[in-house]
């Protein structure tokens, strides 16, 4: 058999037993019917409510008077929730409301009584015998009991299910950019004290927002005081973009006669909630960039004459750059 992903208890019964007044924790329910047959019901109380989170552990029966009810309950007794699930292939319960293949936990009280009128109340309890908060109580009235005979009702209480949502994963890949390209201007064979450009052209497969960082990793000082290390912005003479394929070019002087280690490194980037950009590999943990380490090789074809401020170079004693 299968169980359903919702709970709802259920009483079979045939009268109730005695305490204050019916105490209404849900709506009241019409009476489904009488059967006027000669019919005994009893269970062994083995079960807890294993089918969801509530906290049921047994049905509370009440009956009344129907002359005065809250002065004249005549019954009130806690009955455990049986071991067994109707219908269990019980044809009387089959399609009675319950589907054949459904599975319902159940209390059982049966109960002689005086024929007559008499309403019922059905209240799932928790294991101090309190109300069951999840669970709603259900009321039938004007029941009649006839002289000889059983009269069998069954009654449902509905318990509330459990907070559902939904969780909606979307994997997705990411690939780091790609370097296309690097082109020196003039040459990456320079004078001292002459401009250099250097340009480099990335892409990224995934059309990210690329981000050029570039890096003096060794040789002597570039004019303007650029020490190894990450070089500034503001060296940064243009940049621009075609088709998904982006340029950068950094223009550098170089400041005396020497060789020089450079770095340019490109990383793709990706949106955070407050719109900055943030690098992919921040975001993910793990690296997502391309580099590529080139030379540039100065040699001697200019005077360096030092200021209070800066060094400034000047071609074979001309004015200054």
């Amino acid at each position: 058999m299968k169980s359903r992903n919702y709970l709802v208890l259920l009483t079979w019964c045939a009268l109730m037993s005695a305490a204050c007044g019916f105490q209404t924790s849900g709506g009241e329910q019409d009476s489904p019917g009488t059967k006027q047959e000669n019919v005994q019901s009893t269970g062994i109380a083995l079960s807890m409510d294993n089918l969801t989170s509530t906290n049921a552990v047994g049905i509370r029966f009440q009956i009344a008077k129907c002359e005065n009810p809250n002065a004249n309950i005549i019954f009130n007794q806690v009955m455990p929730l049986e071991d067994l699930k109707i219908p269990g292939g019980i044809p009387e319960f089959v399609n009675r409301p319950f589907d054949e293949n459904s599975e319902h936990l159940f209390s059982d009280y049966f109960v002689v009584l005086d024929a007559g009128c008499y309403h019922v109340a059905a209240t799932p309890v928790d294991i101090n015998d309190a109300a069951c908060t999840e669970c709603s109580q259900v009321i039938v009235r004007n029941i009649q009991v006839y002289e000889g005979l059983t009269t069998e009702i069954l009654l449902i209480s509905q318990c509330n299910g459990p907070e559902r949502g939904a969780l909606d994963v979307v994997g997705a890949l990411n690939h780091p950019p790609v370097l296309e390209g690097l082109v020196y201007e003039p040459s990456k064979f320079v004078h001292v004290c002459e401009e250099t450009i250097i340009c480099a052209t990335a892409s990224d497969p995934d059309h990210d927002p690329i981000e050029f960082v570039w890096k003096k990793k060794s040789g002597p000082d570039l004019l303007g005081g650029v020490d190894n290390g990450i070089i500034d912005s503001a060296y940064v003479y243009s940049r621009t973009e075609d088709d998904g394929h982006v340029t950068e070019c950094l223009r550098i002087t170089t400041e005396w006669q020497g060789d020089y280690e450079f770095k340019v490194m490109v990383y793709d980037q990706f949106h955070m909630n407050n719109g900055d950009l943030v690098r992919a590999e921040d975001f993910l943990g793990v690296d997502s960039h391309a580099s590529l380490t080139f030379p540039l090789y100065s040699s001697q074809n200019g005077v360096y004459v030092p200021t209070t401020n800066y060094p400034t170079c000047q071609p074979n004693g001309g004015e200054p750059l």
